[in-house]
Parts: C-alpha cells; structure tokens; sequence
C-alpha cells in the first residue's frame, strides 16, 4: 500500500476511472430501497469511494472519512462527511432492528422512532423525505467533483 501511495498520480485519470467505477456500482446496485443507505448513487459507498480517492491522490495512508475527503480540499468536505456519518448510524440501526430490509412495511412504532432519531428526524416518513432528498444532492456533489478533476480543475 505505501508503495502504491508514493507513486507519481494522475488525477485526471483516477478520477476518470472512479467515475467509471460509480456508474457499474449504480448499475449493479443502484439502491432501490431507501433503507438500502449502503449501496447506491450518493450512500456509504459513494462517499467513500471519494474519500479513498483522495487519500490517493495526496498519497495518505489514512483510511478514515474525513481525512481522505479533506485532502480532497472541497468545498462540500463537512456534507459528505456529516452525511456520512449519518447514513452509517442509520444503516447500524436499521441493521440492528429490521435485519431484512424487505420487511420495511413490518417497522413497529418504537423502531421507527429510533430509525428516525439516527437520522435526525421525527418520524419515519420524514426519514424517507430527507433520504431521498439528500443521496441525489450527495451524488451530484461527487460527480462534479470527480468531474473537474477530470477536467484539471480544482473541486
């Protein structure tokens, strides 16, 4: 790994094949559930794979989020992180209270209030409001950025 990490980079390139990367995960697993935080334009895995992105552009060894993001320089660094964060809370809760996410429709008024808690939100409708509201907002934020590094510019 530290070898690989103390390589000439080009940005542009990397970039490139991270965008290539997010398209077959969104085809593969595009997120059809909005439980499903995991997988899928602008979730845990986008974020992340953004994250290592950066870390191996600045050639850091960290493997934390806002770390990779912060060598990134971005404008939208404590979003992604804090979406992050977020996302994982949610995805650990709902891990812990409804193991098959098919089963949704079985949410009990208890483990709602606490999915909707992890999210910072009331209910679970208000839950379901925010998540799709927010991965489209987090995808187009990674893809502009993968995309001006493609082109050369800054993020």
């Amino acid at each position: 790994r530290q070898d690989l990490l103390a390589r000439p980079r080009n940005a542009a390139h990397i970039a490139k094949d991270v965008a290539d990367m997010r398209a077959r995960i969104a085809a593969a697993k595009p997120g059809d559930h909005w439980l499903d935080v995991k997988t899928g334009p602008g979730r845990i895995q986008d974020i992340e794979l953004l994250a290592q992105t950066g870390a191996l552009l600045a050639g850091s060894p960290t493997h934390d989020i806002a770390s990779g993001l912060g060598a990134l320089g971005l404008a939208d660094t404590q979003l992604l992180a804090d979406t992050h964060h977020m996302l994982w809370c949610l995805h650990l809760a709902r891990r812990l209270v409804l193991p098959d996410i098919a089963r949704s429709d079985e949410i009990g008024p208890g483990a709602a209030t606490f999915l909707a808690a992890q999210a910072g939100q009331t209910s679970l409708a208000d839950t379901q409001k925010a998540l799709e509201h927010q991965h489209p907002r987090v995808a187009a934020v990674i893809s502009k950025i993968l995309d001006d590094l493609q082109k050369g510019t800054q993020p």
